[in-house]
């Protein structure tokens, strides 16, 4: 009895104790857990406190001062010209270099290629009314041009440099000052093509061997023991080796220093970018000799005693802008994302700018600022390609005025600009279309032509397109994979065959190529305008750059032919299809009694 009342006893003491024990560790348990959300609610506070310090620190977004109401094209007997750069003078006539040879794309046999098209070298001369004054014959292409305070004009190009007076009279003329004499010349390029195929091919070599090592130590393990890993490796493996011997191939061809390959380099040797002229100096951009690099050279307003300023200068797809003002040289560093400040001698003395894909204070796109405009008062003005924004930045890097957006479509390219001080009116180049963006103070214009016609688009034919779209085949067609080229470039083709498209109401624009090349732009679809059953409609990006623009005609509500733009070469007009979206009935089944499940 007393064994049993003991032992009661102590189990009820164990329990009453385990009870406490329990409790404690759930007091403890509790303690612990409000002191990490403490914690974490104090983080969460912090974290709070820091976005708000940012979103106070971050500017406002500026308003555009500015609208395009117009692209202007140079003309020649009637007929549109090559434009190759232009710049403002300082009486606001629009001094445009045009002709020569250009290179322009013709389509053959469903492909695109270059030719050689020859037109006569001139500076023309426009007033601020887009009005024809005069045009001068030049004997060379020009590539270049700016203008000093005392209205002389200085053209460029073909490894040439002209000093005009403001009504066109040549005044001096030179050689580029970056040009040696030909023998010197031919060899300083025939060594940098030869240590660039020995670079090249070494890179390929490398690649080559690492996967001829992979490949050979999964051969090595029986067929019957390989992993199914092992298997898609060696496929994949054998897949890469077979497209870098192709590739090397090619580019053993294109980088080897052939007497073709060298007269090339010397062509684009005398290559002249970019004019830039101070009260004493002329600064000119030159192609580096058997490079893909530039140089900065500096001579004297009668265009003598050439030194060299900047080597070893990169710019993106052949692009590389200066400006002068006062004892300062301004470079548009464009593979940097920013305004670079030198003195006359080559010395950093200040920058500004850095990449971002949203917001204004920085510069988007490839690579930008491509072109930089210097004002008198010590304000830089600077355009990007792609996006074609300009904006004004103060002398110390500061954002101070967004002036608009020219719509040049997407591409790395020039975008030279001007600004004509007495007017406000501003320009930009839009090169694929050889024209020039005019932007007016928007207080002055209201609503433009094209801001309407994208309003009416959008509430008309955009309206009626929302949806999803199918390709429709009519005959047979190449069933041949379109993925691109030995060097792994994309072909224009690919990119211009959608295999279907939907087209949402938030503005989304989704698709599926024909072939499966491996992209993923995200795009939004904007109306541009309408004319009859026809919609015109751009496809932009995340950093609102339009990368493609459409063709649409609605035959039905439930029919289309579409046509894709990419850069200045289209795709095949495709039928189309509407994808009707399943019903309930649709998908319903039927049971043995005829009624619905």
């Amino acid at each position: 009895m007393s064994k049993i009342l003991h032992g009661s006893v102590a189990a009820l003491l164990t329990a009453v104790l385990c009870t406490g024990l329990n409790a404690q560790e759930q007091d403890e348990k509790q303690e612990s857990k409000s002191a990490v959300e403490l914690v974490q609610a104090e983080k969460q506070e912090k974290k709070q406190e820091k976005v708000k310090k940012e979103k106070q620190k971050k500017p406002p977004k500026l308003e555009a001062t500015h609208k395009q109401v117009q692209a202007f094209k140079p003309k020649y007997d009637g007929k549109p010209i090559a434009l190759n750069t232009f710049c403002v003078s300082d009486r606001g006539e629009i001094l445009a270099c045009v002709g020569g040879t250009n290179y322009v794309p013709v389509q053959k046999d469903g492909k695109y290629e270059m030719k050689a098209v020859q037109q006569p070298a001139l500076l023309q001369f426009y007033s601020h009314e887009l009005k024809f004054i005069k045009q001068i014959k030049l004997r060379f292409t020009p590539t270049a041009i700016n203008v000093d305070k005392s209205g002389n004009i200085y053209v460029g190009g073909d490894g040439k440099i002209a000093k005009l007076d403001r009504e066109g009279n040549e005044l001096l003329t030179a050689g580029s000052p970056s040009l040696k004499a030909e023998k010197e010349l031919r060899e300083q390029i025939k060594k940098n093509l030869e240590k660039q195929y020995k670079e090249t091919m070494l890179t390929y070599k490398k690649q080559i061997e690492r996967l001829e090592k992979k490949i050979a130590e999964i051969e090595e393990v029986d067929e019957e023991e390989r992993t199914k890993r092992q298997e898609r490796r060696l496929k994949s493996y054998q897949a890469q080796l077979k497209s870098f011997e192709s590739s090397s191939k090619t580019m053993a061809n294109f980088y080897k220093p052939t007497d073709e390959r060298i007269e090339q380099s010397i062509k684009e040797a005398k290559a002249i970018k970019s004019i830039a002229v101070n009260d004493k100096d002329v600064f000119v951009t030159c192609a580096a000799p058997g490079t893909y690099g530039y140089e900065i050279w500096r001579v004297n307003q009668k265009l003598e005693e050439p030194t060299r300023v900047l080597e070893n200068v990169s710019g993106c797809c052949g692009q590389m802008d200066i400006q002068a003002r006062g004892e300062h040289l301004y470079v548009a560093e464009n593979t940097k994302f920013r305004v670079a400040v030198y003195d006359r001698d080559g010395e950093e003395v200040s920058k500004f700018g850095s990449r971002t894909t949203t917001g204004q204070q920085g510069f988007g796109s490839c690579c930008n600022p491509m072109n930089i405009r210097c004002c008198d008062n010590g304000e830089v003005l600077t355009a990007e390609s792609s996006i074609g924004h300009i904006k004004r930045f103060n002398a110390a890097g500061e954002l101070i005025a967004y002036v608009g957006r020219a719509r040049i479509g997407g591409g790395c390219k020039h975008v030279a600009m001007g600004h004509d001080t007495e007017r406000d009116i501003y320009y930009m180049m839009y090169q694929d279309e050889s024209s020039i963006c005019v932007l007016r103070p928007a207080s002055e214009v209201g609503e433009t032509l094209a801001e309407k016609n994208a309003k009416e688009a959008a509430e008309g034919l955009g309206k009626k397109v929302v949806g999803s779209w199918a390709h429709v085949s009519e005959k047979k067609e190449d069933k041949k994979s379109d993925k691109g080229t030995a060097s792994g470039a994309i072909s224009t083709a690919a990119l211009t065959s959608f295999k279907s498209f939907e087209l949402q109401k938030d503005g989304t624009f989704k698709y599926k190529f024909d072939s499966n090349i491996g992209i993923g732009w995200k795009f939004k679809w904007v109306p541009v305008k309408q004319e009859g059953k026809k919609l015109w409609l751009n496809l932009v990006d995340e950093q609102d750059i339009t990368t493609m623009s459409m063709v649409v005609e609605l035959k039905s509500d439930d029919e289309l032919i579409a046509e894709v733009k990419f850069s200045t070469s289209s795709g095949k007009k495709r039928s189309f299809k509407r994808v009707k979206e399943k019903t309930e009935t649709d998908t319903s089944t039927k049971s043995e009694d005829g009624e619905k499940k």
